[in-house]
């Protein structure tokens, strides 16, 4: 070939790709691209994994995969970001080297110039911006995966956040939600993992967060039903709100419930504003059944009030409804854990098509779990995991992950945004030291969302453990004088295993 036709071939296969970018942002809002560099990293992603893995590499192969993952995800936008948060709550799953790539995607998001997010204002309040506000400003205060918020002021002087979908979500998502499909198949097929058992029901709730009018009704009916927790949970009053624009009373003065110095600065009780946080969450699950499934840190939010301090919660797109039946269910499940009713937990597995109850407490509650143990293993004091205990727990999940589930048709796809939601908290109780026993509180609250015969039962046992504690950790002399006197029996062979299980620790048990 001559050097001429070689130009000649470069010439037209530049100038053809050079044309083809430019139809596919001009008429096909740049799917194409996206859907190349998606299709692009799955092939990657198995060609590492299949190929070049071995035990002694694994960790630069888990970075390199992560990294390349985590610059499409950032490219792409939109769902992509979405779904890359999703699996920054994963990581009882996923190696430590892609939670720390994927951490960018809360803070690193793309924004959209002032230009776009006015007429996509003026588009859905059929008005020119200056005659609903005096001030906009048009830089944003945050960007998240599918919006960025912008701070403005009304005519009548009220400062409001406007939250505006981002101009190309509404013609990508579909597109999205397809590779989606495609990356989740080519996973399971390559690695034996379950993975589209639930695609159906999560792109339901995805789509459901596009729509803002949703995210109103979410956000008045959360806003109602925390009357019956607490007067310290704050959620913004909405003003306006259509498909894709929301307009919510701005809150002053806050910080990230996972900006530990802010909160010093502030004056406020790390411990308190954890429990306040998980204690929400636990009567959202077990009483109410009407759960916010994205709390991440940008919206659990922390401001001083007084001489007290108020949990701030914003962004009521991601919500799933658990049915009465599942509610109770999930109630009685953790209460069961919390006082190892073996019994109760294996009938509720089966119920829900799960083969290995015990893991499957563990994978809830982030922390090991064998109802053999007893109850005094919810009284354990347990240290973090070293990386060796890390890995080979991640072994052990993955190798189970093909099994746990015998039936999927049976297991509550809610459960999957709920492990999301209480993912995120344990998330936020890490940044601050494992401050309050996470687990010891959902447990404990979840009686509460159980018929009352039930709730008395599981509080007694629950109160009677406290108890022995108590005694163990104040009176530990009496306690083994106690032990030894003790005829043999059940009770003895019971006190027995509890005082072994909680291991004479002096404190409750710290959280992971």
């Amino acid at each position: 070939m001559t050097a001429h036709r070689l130009l000649r071939l470069s010439l037209i296969g530049g100038a053809t790709s050079l044309s083809a970018a430019v139809a596919d942002d001009q008429l096909f809002y740049g799917n194409g691209k996206r859907c190349l560099r998606a299709g692009w990293v799955g092939i990657h992603l198995i060609y590492q994994y299949k190929i070049n893995w071995t035990p002694e590499n694994a960790g630069d192969i888990h970075t390199l995969v992560a990294r390349h993952i985590t610059q499409m995800l950032n490219k792409n936008g939109g769902m992509y970001i979405k779904f890359g948060q999703t699996l920054t709550t994963m990581g009882h799953v996923l190696p430590r080297e892609y939670m720390d790539e994927l951490r960018v995607l809360f803070s690193d998001t793309k924004t959209y110039p002032s230009e776009d997010i006015v007429s996509v204002i003026e588009e859905e309040l059929k008005v020119p911006i200056s005659e609903i506000f005096t001030d906009f400003n048009m830089e944003p205060v945050a960007s998240a995966s599918i919006a960025q918020v912008h701070k403005a002021t009304l005519k009548d002087g009220t400062e409001v956040a406007v939250k505006v979908q981002k101009p190309l979500i509404h013609h990508q998502h579909r597109i999205d939600f397809f590779m989606l499909y495609v990356l989740l198949f080519c996973v399971e097929k390559s690695f034996n993992i379950p993975c589209l058992w639930s695609y159906d029901f999560a792109v339901e709730r995805y789509v459901s967060e596009l729509d803002f009018t949703t995210e109103a009704s979410n956000s008045e009916k959360c806003s109602r039903l925390m009357r019956t927790y607490s007067s310290r949970v704050y959620v913004p009053e909405v003003k306006v709100s259509t498909k894709r624009v929301l307009l919510t009373e701005w809150v002053p003065d806050t910080v990230t419930i996972d900006d530990v110095e802010g909160l010093k600065k502030m004056n406020v009780h790390q411990k308190d504003i954890m429990e306040l946080a998980v204690g929400l969450f636990a009567h959202q699950i077990f009483e109410t059944g009407h759960v916010h499934c994205d709390p991440h840190p940008g919206n659990l939010l922390v401001r001083k009030k007084g001489k007290t301090s108020e949990l701030v919660l914003i962004d009521h797109g991601l919500y799933v409804t658990l049915p009465d039946e599942l509610r109770i269910d999930y109630a009685n499940f953790w209460s069961s854990m919390l006082v190892a009713d073996s019994a109760n937990l294996k009938a509720i597995c089966t119920k829900w098509g799960v083969s290995d109850p015990d893991f499957f407490a563990s994978v809830t509650q982030q922390r090991p779990f064998k109802s053999s143990r007893g109850a005094g293993q919810m009284l354990k004091k347990v240290k973090a995991p070293s990386s060796e205990e890390l890995a080979r727990m991640h072994l052990k999940i993955k190798s189970k992950l093909t099994t746990i589930l015998d039936e999927t048709a049976s297991f509550p796809r809610e459960l999957m945004f709920v492990g999301r939601a209480l993912n995120y908290l344990r998330s936020h109780n890490w940044c601050h030291g494992s401050i309050v026993n996470r687990v010891q509180i959902l447990g404990s609250r979840a009686a509460r969302g159980l018929p009352v015969w039930q709730y008395y039962k599981f509080q007694s046992a629950f109160m009677f453990f406290r108890l022995l504690e108590y005694l163990k950790t104040n009176f530990s002399s009496l306690w083994v004088t106690f032990i030894h006197v003790m005829p043999t029996g059940a009770l003895s062979n019971f006190l027995v295993s509890f005082s072994s299980a909680i291991d004479s620790s002096p404190t409750i048990m710290s959280d992971l």
